[in-house]
């Protein structure tokens, strides 16, 4: 005998599938409009919040697409697999910007819900040194830090030696008087790092406050 409610309540809407040949085909029309009202409704509620973080991502990656690129050709031609965690990494580094440590990404990528360990933050950043998408300067305080190396770019750096705050700038002048001097010396300049060290006159300095 049948007892279960759900299956009486069909037998009565469907009738006996021997004295009604369409009840089978009923029921597989039931199940199809059960099934598709709620995948339907499944993605009403997850598409739009998939969707806009997919377009706030690419909103962010958009500027660095070549970065990406190029980052996907070396992780190939190396055989490596681009990871989830790697990727990861990656974006935290980028929206960062600027001259990131591996101490500050890690805390940023912690902060994040990213559940890696400094070793792992080091080899990432190493791994963009190496193909070339990254470059690791250190500034006098023994410490290291890595920036973009954005094609056909070039800046030099003002370094505040109380505060540690660092200053890209970019200036025609220096850079035509820099390949005078190289020419007057029977040089070729390939490529050069301009690094000037003082005191920043910016209120709240903490290494000046700290001194006083």
């Amino acid at each position: 005998m049948v007892n279960s409610p759900i299956i009486l309540t069909l037998l009565s809407y469907l009738g006996p599938p021997w004295l009604n040949r369409q009840g089978p085909k009923r029921l597989d029309k039931v199940r199809k409009n059960t099934t598709s009202a709620a995948l339907s409704s499944h993605r009403k509620a997850v598409a739009p919040p998939t969707q806009a973080v997919a377009k706030a991502r690419a909103a962010v990656q958009a500027p660095y697409r070549w970065f990406w690129d190029s980052l996907d050709q070396y992780l190939l031609q190396s055989g490596l697999k681009q990871t989830k965690q790697r990727r990861a990494i990656v974006e935290r580094f980028i929206n960062l910007k600027s001259h990131v440590s591996a101490e500050r990404l890690h805390a940023d990528s912690r902060d994040g819900g990213l559940s890696v360990g400094l070793a792992t933050i080091y080899r990432t950043l190493n791994l963009l040194a190496d193909a070339g998408l990254v470059e690791q300067k250190q500034f006098g305080d023994g410490h290291f830090v890595y920036e973009i190396r954005t094609p056909g770019s070039h800046h030099d750096h003002l370094i505040c030696l109380d505060c540690g705050a660092v200053i890209e700038f970019e200036n025609e002048e220096i850079e035509r008087l820099q390949e005078k001097v190289a020419a007057a010396h029977g040089f070729q300049l390939t490529s050069h790092r301009l690094d000037l060290f003082g005191h920043c006159r910016k209120e709240g300095c903490v290494g000046r406050d700290a001194q006083r």
